[in-house]
């Protein structure tokens, strides 16, 4: 494979299905014109969908689990800290 994620390979599979389907037929310049412009709106469209939806959605999910990340990694230095505290007092001082 190359290695197309499936953001690139959609439009690449839609560019071959509409020329494979176009050439079946006479190809005119008004043809090959209108498959373009659909192919542009089409890719517009997609990238709109993508932007609008995933990357806000994917930045807010990394910076909330960096920042649970953090609450976890602080609990735990509090807790260690407390657990050392308490031994301290169980444990009796050797004279």
């Amino acid at each position: 494979m190359l290695g197309f994620s499936w953001g690139s390979r959609c439009p690449l599979n839609v560019d071959v299905d509409l020329l494979s389907g176009l050439f079946s037929k006479d190809v005119t310049p008004k043809n090959l014109l209108d498959v373009a412009a659909y192919l542009l709106l089409g890719c517009v469209v997609v990238y709109v969908i993508v932007g609008l939806l995933c990357f806000g959605f994917l930045k807010r999910k990394r910076q909330e689990k960096e920042i649970s990340r953090e609450r976890a990694l602080r609990d735990l230095e509090d807790l260690e800290r407390r657990r050392e505290e308490l031994e301290q007092f169980l444990v009796p001082e050797e004279v």
